[in-house]
């Protein structure tokens, strides 16, 4: 690309540049930015004036601005803003996007906090033809991405069986559970909840409960508690393997079936080939998708497809509160 393409973060947390991963990890927006040769992050903005200091200091962000509208006053060719604010404040700062001359934005999960709102948007900016695309992660992992392409080739034969486990909230956490297990499994459906706990958020509960594929599957999904410890699994037992997405999609280990010398006639499991995907480096492919975005080809995560795992999500929680008011 013979010019870099202006970008922007709004927020200034965890999400935004507080990640340090280890190694060649690349975790957070900033560093997304501040690793892809097509971008050069020019601004940042975040009310609270010492975190502000600190992440353009960090970051080496030539500007910084306590509100979205004065960095929209000042920075007449950005061509991307990465939204990581806390999510009840997403509804307005994409509206003040939507009006602005900005190209494209890159948001964190959910769109907004209220599912009418996030609909309306959404429309919005296609209305507009303005990008809206959203960091469900696994969306941008090309071994993911390839998984999802050897399913749809029938590579693995017929789907026996799908389930998985979460933590963290079926709106935080599990939305993107909803999202992975849909790109590799198409429209899902909720049957029914099985059981509600409160995690760390008593308005997001986390639940167990039973979906179903298009082909009418049964996928169960399975709630832990994330204070215990934070977990993000998906099996899918087909005709031709097992195949586990694991350590919250940075590994995918394949069991392909084999005689089995115990029991003649039988086959079992063989052991697993392990591969470790590009989720450590996930929002750089973001960037990647943003770039191609602005040049006339749809991210593989939009405002359409979080859609989906947010409605479901959002149907999942009511049910999920009722089940914890009827218990008191």
């Amino acid at each position: 690309m013979s010019q870099r393409l202006e970008a922007a973060i709004v927020g200034c947390g965890q999400i935004a540049g507080g990640y340090a991963g280890t190694g060649d990890d690349i975790l957070t927006h900033a560093a997304a930015y501040r690793a892809h040769p097509d971008f050069d992050l020019v601004a940042c903005v975040e009310p609270d004036d010492t975190r502000r200091a600190a992440f353009q200091a960090r970051w080496s962000i030539p500007s910084a601005y306590p509100t979205l509208a004065a960095l929209l006053a000042a920075q007449p060719r950005l061509k991307v803003v990465s939204l990581c604010t806390p999510s009840p404040l997403h509804g307005e700062d994409l509206r003040n996007l939507l009006a602005s001359a900005v190209p494209a934005v890159f948001c964190e999960k959910p769109i907004t906090t209220g599912l009418a709102e996030a609909e309306a948007l959404v429309a919005a900016f296609e209305a507009a033809g303005k990008i809206l695309a959203v960091n469900h992660t696994r969306r941008f992992d090309p071994a993911i991405l390839a998984l999802r392409d050897r399913l749809s080739r029938g590579e693995f034969g017929a789907i026996r069986a799908a389930s998985g486990v979460y933590a963290g909230g079926i709106l935080n956490n599990g939305s993107h559970w909803i999202d992975l297990a849909g790109m590799l499994l198409g429209t899902l459906t909720l049957e029914r909840v099985l059981r509600a706990t409160a995690d760390r958020d008593a308005d997001d509960p986390t639940v167990d409960a039973v979906l179903r594929d298009g082909e009418g599957l049964p996928v169960h999904l399975m709630g832990a508690d994330s204070r215990d410890y934070a977990i993000f699994e998906l099996r899918l037992v087909t005709q031709h393997a097992v195949i586990d997405i694991e350590e919250r999609g940075f590994v995918i280990r394949e069991r392909r079936p084999e005689p089995d010398p115990r029991f003649p006639g039988f086959r079992r499991l063989g052991i697993p080939v392990e591969l470790v995907t590009g989720l450590h480096q996930s929002l750089r492919f973001g960037l990647d998708a943003m770039r191609d975005a602005l040049a006339g080809h749809p991210p593989p995560s939009t405002g359409r497809t979080a859609l989906q795992a947010q409605r479901l999500c959002e149907a999942m929680r009511l049910q999920g509160l009722l089940q914890l008011e009827m218990r008191g």
